[in-house]
């Protein structure tokens, strides 16, 4: 039986805590590792899955974006259902759906929002998702705490955030709503 290839595109959540970053990597365990493998769990193909960008180890993700191209003939349901049955517990496909063959969920990204979370304490249950400061710290800004303050005041370095091809010109996708968020 021969079916018409497909382009699915999956919503990812993950808690990277295990993980060396998203792309797939020899001698580590990455995120795209194993939603490649839980596919060949499924379908029995040999499918390459595009993420929407890179990340760091240890970084979590609640709605990252990615897209391969399906031969076998499932539905969206299977497709979500079987692979959250082939994946570690830490990892869930949140949603699946058809795009055009053209979508690439890398060079077709609208936005990216990033959080980074502020602990001035130690702590056992967040501590994989903030990062904390263990000695006395004081605010530069006593307005920035207990609140948000917008990224682009402190000015960081955002290039690793990008592709670079001598053959592809530089496109600048928007950063939305990235913060440094701080708990007392």
């Amino acid at each position: 039986m021969i079916s018409e290839q497909r382009n699915i595109r999956v919503t990812i959540e993950y808690d990277g805590s295990a993980y060396h970053g998203w792309q797939s990597q020899k001698n580590a365990t990455t995120v795209q590792d194993s939603i490649e493998s839980a596919l060949f769990n499924l379908t029995g193909e040999n499918i390459r899955i595009i993420g929407s960008g890179r990340t760091d180890t240890g970084v979590h993700a609640r709605a990252q974006v990615a897209n391969f191209v399906l031969r076998k003939l499932l539905t969206l349901d299977e497709i979500e259902n079987g692979l959250n049955a082939h994946l570690p517990l830490d990892i869930v496909i949140k949603n699946v759906e058809l795009v055009p063959m053209d979508f690439n969920a890398r060079f077709d990204a609208k936005k990216r929002v990033y959080q980074y979370f502020i602990l001035p304490e130690k702590t056992a249950l967040h501590r994989n998702f903030c990062w904390q400061i263990f000695y006395p710290f004081e605010w530069a800004d006593s307005s920035f705490y207990p609140d948000t303050v917008r990224i682009d005041k402190i000015k960081p370095e955002f290039s690793g955030f990008s592709f670079f091809d001598k053959d592809i010109p530089i496109r600048k996708v928007p950063m939305e709503n990235s913060t440094f968020m701080a708990e007392r």
